[in-house]
């Protein structure tokens, strides 16, 4: 178990912040970096809105679930999220290059990461050690060769651990939304929203830091 004193969260997720306007002022691409947020934002709607509303169904229809049964609608929601992110990513950030994809999708966890630190301190962990060190690992590829294989190895490294951090968040918050027989007071299906945010943040940072197979194309360079 590690611990640190829960104010260091805000400095930490202002120390991401820089070192991810240092990036985009290295790459020069920041209407990219802008678009990369937009089409992450709009990813994270679709998700929250789609899996809302099949789950508000699908518990009201199937009160009394199994564990199994209720793991096995989890990972539909994953498959879903997942879904949802390869195709806005097909729609919306073929004009975006990789760096500045992955930028976008990573200033989208600092600024989460400094919101919860502001207002939700204790939660802040899940997002600012990530924004830190997403962006460092950023920094490093924008200023070194594109085949370099350490780059994905740091990236890995980096979503495994966020892995370890995001499941017992993601596990304790399915379950307050799980369907709850002769207890509806406490059955608040609408917080299923809150995991897949999780889930669908994860495979956004999956996906740019390039341990999906890469959809987007590059920029054209200039002559």
């Amino acid at each position: 178990m590690v611990r640190y004193p829960v104010t260091w969260d805000l400095p930490i997720a202002l120390l991401a912040g820089v070192v991810l306007i240092a990036v985009g002022w290295r790459q020069g691409e920041w209407l990219g970096i802008l678009r990369s947020v937009g089409a992450t934002l709009a990813m994270l709607i679709i998700s929250i809105a789609a899996a809302v509303g099949i789950w508000t169904v699908l518990a009201g229809r199937r009160g009394t679930m199994g564990v199994a049964e209720s793991y096995l609608y989890l990972a539909g929601l994953i498959m879903l999220t997942a879904g949802i992110s390869i195709i806005v990513a097909r729609l919306t950030r073929r004009q975006v290059g990789t760096v500045a994809d992955a930028s976008g999708v990573v200033t989208v966890w600092c600024l989460l990461g400094l919101l919860l630190a502001i207002f939700a301190p204790g939660m802040g962990y899940l997002f600012v050690w990530l924004a830190l060190a997403g962006g460092l690992v950023l920094f490093w590829r924008s200023s070194s060769s594109a085949g370099n294989p350490w780059q994905l190895v740091f990236s890995a490294l980096i979503v495994g651990s966020e892995l370890v951090m995001l499941i017992p968040a993601i596990d304790t918050f399915y379950q307050l939304a799980q369907p709850r027989p002769g207890n509806l007071d406490s059955q608040i299906l609408f917080i299923v929203a809150i995991p897949v945010l999780f889930m669908a943040l994860y495979v956004e940072l999956f996906r740019a830091l390039g341990c999906f197979p890469q959809i987007i194309e590059r920029k054209p360079e200039k002559i």
